[in-house]
């Protein structure tokens, strides 16, 4: 077994990484994070079997998205072993293209198994709570597992063909897309064919519960398990034939597939944005020139606006809004990384790249630096921020006359009146802002690109989330008694201005220190000399002099 020596590798290398143990506390906290909006509605009449059996679907539901996106883990990977030219290197010993994918998928395969064992502790949560058993838990966990290999050989199958890391992923998000949707709409819309939707793991998923399991379709699942892991392992097959097929031996010409060069291809004229006007200094001209910093903005603000659309139809019909609970989560968590990957790109590159150096030893200044980014991130921003607000007005649409009408659809009419719209409205440019700022300072700050993505989102999305829902159970057991127009008073009224404020306070801080750092940096020690990121969190956090700074 010659892929032994390099799963012992791999797993050396992800033995010294933090993020190896950083990334199980965070999977344990997204489990944890995932409970909180049931347990705030626990109320002293509620059914712990029902509350259990909520959050549990909660859970296994956001396991199951986790699993799916471990073929990032194993696009990445391959991607440093063909940056580094490693690959190569491992193809002169004895070893073989199906040794490296199956070493690189036992690697893999065991932290991302270590990640989902640290999560395993919330699934017995919902079964202490009662309305879940031990089998249903047991049968979904298996399908958390056999998903989690079907999605790392599918990420192994897109970067196999692609040396780029931006289309090895994009390749890989699609493909499981399609991989887990596809066959599943054939189980769904047609009769002829609704055998293929076995191969789909979120067909195993749903029949995993006792609800289909202890109905007869008993067989469904195993057949379904059984049917992904083959399928699994004709992916692998495919990725070997495909890296066979894209690796060249030295010394050979590529072969040409046309008799036309690229430099005969007639070029497109230049952008509005790519020329530099009167208004546009040079560093709102290197920032907006970036390839990819649009779409990613505007992708962000289409999942925005389909989940805040769904939102919108849920709160129409009180009884869905669980069912969008877990996915607005995870919009927000996707347009927000989108965000601030997008602001945090430019300090990124440049300090890589060495251009952060030259700008520094010019007379431009560390305060023009930081403010003509985020002139550049505010005139890209405008419109996906107006398009993210398009559903807030249609809600206030929808429900006003409802409310005035007193419906009983409708809980709280204060909720739909116009207090209402205009803090969802603050709310959510504030989160924007806050993201495009925080992005910007630890772009600066930090050493890797994900960890800076990480701690804007963290920051920016997860702190209000968490702060909102402890907030509403801390009311809940103190102010509920009272009466329910105070308590609708504190959790629609003084909790959202409260994070608001929050939100301010991290935009003008992360303003001030980003402007003091620049003008500190040492031009010549940028790519050597990285702050340590708690270091990094608690200077963020310290009391702001001065307050409060002025933002341009």
């Amino acid at each position: 077994m010659t892929f032994l020596p390099i799963i012992r590798r791999e797993l050396g290398i992800r033995a010294r990484a933090r993020a190896t143990y950083r990334t199980r506390v965070a999977v344990a906290a997204i489990g944890l994070l995932l409970c909180l909006p049931q347990l705030a509605s626990i109320g002293p009449f509620s059914a712990s079997a029902a509350v259990g059996k909520t959050i549990f679907a909660v859970i296994i539901t956001g396991a199951f998205m986790l699993s799916c996106c471990a073929c990032f883990l194993t696009v990445a990977s391959m991607h440093s072993e063909q940056q580094e030219g490693t690959l190569s290197l491992l193809l002169l010993t004895r070893v073989n293209l199906l040794d490296v994918l199956l070493g690189k998928l036992g690697s893999i395969g065991l932290t991302s198994l270590c990640a989902l064992v640290a999560f395993s502790p919330v699934l017995m949560l919902p079964i202490l709570a009662g309305g879940v058993t031990g089998g249903e838990a047991f049968r979904q966990a298996l399908v958390s597992f056999n998903t989690m290999f079907y999605s790392l050989v599918i990420g192994l199958f897109a970067s196999a063909g692609h040396r780029s890391l931006s289309r090895a992923a994009k390749a890989a998000g699609a493909l499981m897309l399609l991989a887990v949707l596809v066959p599943a709409a054939f189980r769904v819309w047609t009769n002829d064919l609704k055998y293929v939707g076995l191969v789909s793991p979120l067909v195993a998923l749903i029949s995993a519960t006792d609800k289909h399991y202890s109905a007869g379709s008993a067989w469904e699942y195993w057949v379904s398990m059984l049917g992904v892991q083959a399928l699994g392992w004709l992916w692998l097959i495919a990725a070997v034939s495909r890296l066979r097929r894209g690796l060249r031996e030295p010394g050979t010409a590529p072969p040409r597939r046309a008799s036309w060069r690229r430099s005969d291809i007639p070029t497109a004229p230049p952008r509005r944005w790519q020329t530099v006007s009167d208004k546009t200094t040079p560093i709102q001209w290197l920032v907006r020139r970036q390839p990819g910093m649009h779409a990613s903005i505007w992708a962000a603000a289409v999942v925005d606006l389909i989940m805040r659309t769904l939102l919108t139809v849920s709160l129409v019909r009180p009884g869905n809004y669980l069912f969008y609970l877990l996915p607005s989560l995870i919009s927000s968590a996707i347009s927000g990384t989108l965000i601030a990957w997008a602001a945090s790109r430019f300090f990124m590159d440049a300090r890589h790249s060495g251009q952060l150096e030259l700008l520094l030893t010019t007379p431009v200044g560390a305060s023009t630096i930081v403010s003509d980014q985020w002139k550049a991130l505010r005139h890209i921003l405008i419109w996906p921020a107006v398009v993210m607000l398009f559903p807030v007005v249609l809600r206030l649409v929808m429900m006003l006359p409802m409310a005035l009408r007193g419906s009983p659809g409708v809980p709280f009419a204060i909720l739909y009146s116009p207090v209402s719209l205009v803090l969802e409205i603050t709310g959510t440019l504030l989160s924007i802002g806050a993201l495009a700022w925080l992005g910007l300072f630890f772009g600066f700050r930090v050493r890797s690109h994900a960890a800076a993505v990480g701690w804007s989102v963290a920051l920016a999305r997860g702190f209000p989330y968490v702060f909102a829902i402890l907030a509403q159970m801390a009311l809940f057991a103190v102010v509920r008694p009272v009466g329910n127009a105070v308590f609708s008073f504190f959790v629609f009224l003084l909790i959202p201005l409260t994070w608001q404020a929050g939100l301010w306070w991290l935009i003008c801080s992360a303003k001030r220190r980003l402007v003091m750092e620049v003008s500190r940096a040492d031009p010549g020690a940028l790519k050597d000399s990285f702050p340590d990121t708690w270091r990094t969190i608690r200077s963020l956090l310290r009391r702001a002099r001065d307050w409060p700074p002025t933002i341009r």
